[in-house]
């Protein structure tokens, strides 16, 4: 008996270690050789090379990033028609309600793209980023999920989740990630795609950066601009602080990469909870 004893506590300590150490090295070795493989991808797919084009061809220019918080509202997205706009996700989703439509339209997480596919169809694909990552899991998008005959048009650009991997199976009390001013080394994510457009536009020359519906709000009733993504399933709380923790650490890495730039970021946000960017009224700006 206590063999059998000694022996299944034996085990169950081996698993522990398995599953605390080996399985995520041996993640973080995939993520890596993954990332190998799509700098290739990048070398060999026309749909990466595409997005070179758009190196500076903004430059000196302003240009809002429109996320999809709920202090987003219609008439925001009126008076930007005129603007040179970056938005992305769920914003497609209101197409039918207005004519606003942004210049360029990102999109990088798995789930969401598969759930808006037939409404990403409503932008032009020669305005569509779609991010493709190194990691396997169900919010990564990979090559294989960009395959069909109206994505021959679309711009990829690679994603490189690898410190994320890192925080989530690794480190969970630490994140750190970088910005990344060259699209073939590939955008660094940040746990938002606001962070990837942040690097898209200043890749494309703007100067001038505002965000707007940028609220950083991730637990509530309403955490998004369209009623559709607030019928979802909420946020429990540890996802809610791990999407926080992200995205500070981000905003802030964003906001010390560009000191020495000429570009500057500002948050035309209503509300919220980001402060890491100087704040500027949204209206005051027409």
């Amino acid at each position: 008996m206590e063999e059998s004893i000694f022996a299944s506590s034996k085990a169950e300590v081996l698993k522990g270690i398995y599953c605390a150490a080996i399985v995520p090295c041996i993640r973080m070795k995939s993520a890596v050789c993954r990332k190998l493989r799509l700098t290739e991808a990048y070398k060999s797919d026309p749909r990466f090379q595409k997005t070179e084009e758009y190196r500076s061809r903004h430059c000196g220019e302003r240009v809002f990033i429109v996320a999809t918080g709920p202090s987003l509202t219609m008439e925001d997205l009126e008076k930007l028609r005129n603007e040179n706009t970056i938005s992305m996700n769920s914003i497609v989703n209101v197409f039918s309600k207005t004519d606003f439509r942004p210049t360029y339209y990102m999109i990088s997480d798995g789930i969401v793209y598969n759930r808006l596919t037939h409404a990403q169809t409503l932008m032009p694909a020669e305005r569509v980023f779609v991010g493709i990552g190194n990691i396997n899991t169900k919010w990564n998008i990979n090559l294989k999920d960009v395959n069909r005959p109206e994505d021959k048009s679309i711009n990829l650009f690679p994603v490189d989740r690898t410190r994320t991997l890192k925080h989530l199976y690794i480190n969970k009390d630490q994140f750190n990630t970088y910005f990344s001013f060259e699209v073939k080394q590939g955008f660094a994510d940040g746990g938002t795609i606001t962070y990837l457009a942040m690097q898209m536009a200043v890749y494309m020359g703007f100067k001038e950066i505002y965000l707007l519906g940028v609220d950083c709000n991730f637990l509530g009733d309403r955490v998004h601009f369209d009623e559709k993504e607030n019928s979802r399933k909420s946020r429990d709380i540890k996802t809610a602080y791990l999407n926080a923790f992200q995205n500070k650490v981000a905003y802030e890495c964003a906001r010390t990469s560009i000191e020495d730039t000429e570009v500057r970021i500002f948050n035309a946000t209503r509300g919220g909870s980001l402060e890491v960017f100087p704040r500027v009224d949204f209206d005051s700006l027409f």
